[in-house]
């Protein structure tokens, strides 16, 4: 026997109809939107809708007092402002799952000496430094990659002076 899917009535064009074995007519709930590009589709619990992929929440700037909990559950993007001279930041990871990325941005002072980063164990950094750069003002972006529950990838992207 052979089928061929179309839209249900009703929606949109390049909707793909999830049909439950031997059901000719999908419900609310089983149709599934197409988006081409960077979204992905994420249910709402009485159907689906997309959103964008690699995005999550930005996480409001947080002043660095020595050790901070970069929690991954919380947003995508994390930004962190090196208030005092000489401040070393020690970044803890929390809530993490294997495979998921969050962006560090972290301010330095505008005068005096620089801070400093001191990342977890387990901590591998490619492509790039994994220290902050020595110019006042400057803003130093990292990506963080949760390898497993204790192992993390890293690398600084860049530093905007």
């Amino acid at each position: 026997m052979s089928q061929t899917l179309q839209n249900p009535p009703g929606a949109p064009m390049g909707t793909v109809a999830v049909q439950a074995p031997g059901s000719l007519t999908p419900t609310p709930g089983d149709t599934l939107p197409y988006s081409p590009g960077n979204r992905v589709p994420m249910t709402t619990g009485s159907g689906w809708q997309m959103v964008p992929a690699f995005c999550g929440g930005v996480i409001s700037t947080v002043t660095v007092t020595n050790s901070l909990n970069v929690d991954f559950s919380a947003g995508t993007i994390n930004q962190y402002w090196v208030g005092a001279a000489n401040q070393t930041f020690l970044p803890l990871f929390v809530n993490q799952t294997p495979g998921q990325t969050v962006r560090l941005v972290v301010n330095q002072p505008a005068a005096s000496i620089n801070g400093q980063i001191l990342w977890p164990a387990g901590s591998l950094f490619v492509g790039g430094s994994k220290i902050l750069s020595s110019v006042t003002g400057g803003v130093d972006i990292f990506d963080v990659t949760c390898v497993s529950q204790s192992s993390f990838h890293g690398n600084r992207l860049a530093n905007l002076s």
